[in-house]
């Protein structure tokens, strides 16, 4: 067989093949895209390839980006640099993200679409308080959200991915609390 065929052969089956695919609206609606990226010490590890990913793929207009560690970082270009200390590398308090988050939101015309993606490992530096901090969140404020989490390792904690989408998230029913990234080669 020569590789033409091989070629074609893959092709026609990757063709057939059913990939969970974020489903694209068509909605005429102004979009948001909102990113809250956790530039803690626990994702050092990952953050060459995360700001890679992200940089290739994540819109630079129509965008909010935030990056955090103990302290919550508006980046203006929305471009994550490879050094991980320019966005935080410290600690991790989660809920200081989502309250400048918030802010930004508020900012918005109610008519905006957003989507928000969340990407963290969901360590944080007091979990024991983290619920009662996450309760003083605002979520939604009556838009249109659509909320994505990435959580990074095994040991994210699937009732901070919960509790956030049942805050925020009243896009399609069908987009998951978390995608989780167990094991990253």
């Amino acid at each position: 067989m020569c590789i033409r065929d091989r070629y074609m052969g893959i092709l026609k089956r990757f063709r057939t093949m059913n990939i969970f695919q974020i489903p694209h609206t068509s909605d005429k609606r102004p979009q948001t895209f909102v990113s809250i990226i956790d530039a803690s010490g626990s994702m050092r590890p990952f953050w060459p390839a995360l700001a890679k990913q992200f940089n290739l793929y994540v819109p630079k207009q129509g965008s909010i980006t935030i990056t955090f560690d103990t302290t919550p970082i508006l980046i203006p270009d929305n471009t994550l640099s490879q050094d991980i200390n320019k966005h935080g590398g410290g600690g991790t308090n989660i809920t200081n993200a989502f309250e400048l988050m918030d802010k930004k939101i508020e900012e918005l015309d109610k008519k905006q679409v957003i989507t928000v993606l969340f990407v963290s490992d969901g360590q944080d530096n007091n979990i024991d308080s983290l619920e009662r901090r996450l309760k003083q969140l605002k979520g939604n404020q009556g838009r249109t959200i659509t909320f994505i989490c990435l959580g990074i390792q095994s040991q994210f904690p699937t009732f901070l991915s919960m509790y956030l989408r049942e805050l925020y998230h009243n896009g399609l029913p069908s987009i998951p609390a978390l995608y989780l990234i167990e094991y990253y080669s």
